[in-house]
């Protein structure tokens, strides 16, 4: 038997719409592609810019942290050029350990790729030491560190090339302080007596304007005073409730913790959380009663103040002394005039059974004279507050306008 083929009539135009699938299909997929390509090209840019912003927000604060050192009390132009050199170095070692110029085998000149700017918001003086500092991250492809991207062949051989910048201040104008859950006011309860008119000759302008010995050089790598050694940086004496006096601040205060650890907020709750300089006259209690000679010998504020400021000796932590003056009107208080940093060098007590000087302080002996020995030193705290709403006393110390040992660095772009 003979077998037939059935023959099934195809439907015209068949073949011409499967042969219209594969351009069609091609055109999307490309366009996909791009849309995928922008997409993740445009979150790499946005991830590179924000690690340069990192990276140049990381390398203004150390180039402006580095600028914070003892020796700008000593300043010249010789010495700011190398503090300046090695505020430099710094902006560009933390704007690389951060990422901010690309991978350390792109860049040719690392040090091209990060540009540091160093300037002062007093433009009337000269040769004074910055207080502004500029850091601009680069990536470019003339270096050799552009930004790369999956579209590069068609918008740039090289890359895309961009930058960020950021601007710190070292702010000096020192109103006042006040502490943060997480961080105290570095700052010791004892008033050093202040006369700016310096009729008083044991006030610290009448010390500080005189001739004062240098005994002793402060060594940053081991934080410690080398003895015989003088540095320039001279050292001042102040004497318990003679140009010393005992502060207190908080209902029940722990002087030894206050010294060591600063000030909390429990302790400046009475003071609406801060102290702070004021037309009105920011009045400071005295401690009571007073840490005076051998009376509060056998007393918890004594015993906590010996043992803070040895502890604060052996550290060599540079720390707040607030300027005070007496008060007129009220004997238990002290008019609080300014502010002041400085490292304890060393402790000196006499006693009443033989004139001998005691440095460990372990004697129980009648207390005759409390001296606490200081250097000026320079520091930078977050708890500083640098802005008034009012103008200064004409009583306020002189060093508050420009404040020489405290400041305040912060990010102001």
């Amino acid at each position: 038997m003979k077998r037939t083929k059935k023959i099934v009539a195809e439907q015209p135009g068949t073949h011409a719409r499967w042969g219209s699938v594969s351009p069609l299909l091609l055109i999307l997929l490309g366009g996909s592609l791009i849309v995928v390509a922008f997409t993740l090209d445009a979150f790499r840019l946005h991830q590179a810019g924000f690690k340069m912003l990192t990276a140049s927000d990381a390398a203004a604060l150390a180039a402006a942290g580095t600028l914070i050192d003892d020796r700008t009390l000593l300043i010249d132009d010789v010495g700011i050029n190398a503090l300046c050199t090695k505020a430099q170095s710094e902006a560009i070692r933390y704007a690389f350990t951060n990422g901010g110029i690309g991978p350390s085998s792109m860049a040719t000149d690392i040090s091209n790729s990060v540009e540091v700017l160093f300037g002062s918001t007093d433009q009337t003086q000269t040769g004074q030491l910055p207080d502004i500092v500029r850091v601009v991250v680069h990536r470019t492809s003339q270096q050799g560190n552009a930004v790369p991207l999956l579209l590069t062949p068609w918008i740039s051989a090289g890359g895309v090339d961009m930058q960020r910048q950021s601007i710190a201040l070292i702010d000096r104008s020192i109103v006042g302080f006040a502490p943060s859950m997480e961080t105290a006011i570095p700052m010791v309860p004892l008033g050093i007596r202040s006369d700016p008119s310096r009729r008083s000759p044991d006030a610290w302008e009448s010390l500080l304007a005189g001739t004062p010995q240098d005994d002793y050089a402060y060594d940053a790598p081991t934080g410690t005073f080398l003895d015989q050694q003088g540095d320039g940086l001279p050292e001042f004496r102040f004497e318990l409730s003679r140009n010393l006096w005992p502060l207190r601040f908080g209902t029940t205060p722990n002087l030894q913790s206050q010294i060591e650890s600063g000030l909390q907020l429990e302790d400046v709750a009475e003071l609406d959380g801060k102290i702070q300089l004021s037309t009105a006259g920011s009045m400071l209690n005295l401690l009571v009663p007073p840490v005076d000679s051998g009376k509060a010998e056998s007393t918890s504020h004594w015993s906590g103040l010996k043992k803070g400021l040895k502890n604060l000796a052996i550290s060599a932590e540079s720390r707040i002394w607030p300027l005070v003056s007496p008060s007129t009107t009220s004997p238990s208080q002290l008019r609080l005039v300014g502010f002041i940093a400085a490292r304890v060098v060393r402790v000196e007590t006499q006693f009443a059974k033989a004139t001998r000087s005691n440095k460990d302080l372990t004697s129980h002996d009648p207390i005759v004279s409390f001296t606490v020995v200081l250097q000026p030193s320079v520091m930078a705290t977050s708890t500083a507050l640098t802005a008034l709403p009012e103008p200064l006393p004409e009583s306020t110390s002189e060093v508050i306008s420009k404040n020489p040992f405290i400041a305040k660095v912060r990010l102001v772009q």
